[in-house]
């Protein structure tokens, strides 16, 4: 049977932390078939495990948190919303926002620039308000000397805030409620903003 390099090296650290067995990863490894094996066997069967090596000898690299996070054996939690936002800095460079001061003409190139729908509305650091391309599209229609106008006039009630570590429902029913997007952070600390599609595309890749 085979298992995985990872798999071993994290049964090896459960031995040692829940049972408190100091072995190396093949015991690990045999320990992880063990369990698979113990799934097909019924109540009279008896299954026996032997552990072949010490614990000893991988001080510095199964019973090491250093090395297992470098090698990615490690992972640490991450909440879903942070995860969100990790996938979507591959594209798009942190938190993009707009001051209160900038005028529309501003917020349409960086719209542009970024290729984003809406965007944050600050003042001084501070979540204010809110910009989206239809809104714009709408009020520029109407009035086309807007374009030089601040941002302050066209923009909207701010998006929903949540923090970090809150769950993904959480912020499903925001948006189905008709909210555009979600601010994640602190009212002081932005850390970037999710929309139905962020959602929809971190669910595709989960599954």
């Amino acid at each position: 049977m085979k298992v995985a390099d990872k798999e071993s090296y994290l049964m090896t650290r459960r031995l040692a932390r829940e049972e408190a067995i100091l072995a190396g990863s093949s015991s690990g490894a045999a320990v992880v078939a063990a369990r698979r094996i113990a799934e097909t066997l019924g109540p009279n069967d008896v299954l026996v495990v032997l552990l072949p090596d010490t614990g000893e000898r991988y001080l510095s690299k199964a019973h090491n948190e250093e090395w297992l996070k470098e090698q990615g054996y490690l992972e640490e939690p991450v909440a879903p919303l942070m995860a969100i936002l990790r996938a979507k800095e591959r594209t798009i460079p942190g938190v993009i926002t707009i001051d209160v001061a900038a005028t529309v003409r501003e917020a349409v190139d960086m719209m542009r620039q970024y290729n984003v729908s809406q965007l944050p509305v600050l003042d001084t650091g501070i979540l204010v308000g809110s910009l989206r391309e239809e809104n714009l599209m709408k009020a520029l229609l109407e009035n086309p000397k807007m374009y030089t106008d601040y941002v302050a006039k066209v923009m909207e009630k701010p998006f929903p805030l949540v923090e970090p570590g809150a769950d993904l429902e959480q912020v499903y029913k925001l948006l189905m409620r008709g909210n555009p997007a979600v601010v994640v952070g602190k009212e002081n600390r932005l850390e970037g903003i999710i929309t139905r599609i962020d959602v929809i595309e971190y669910l595709a890749g989960r599954a």
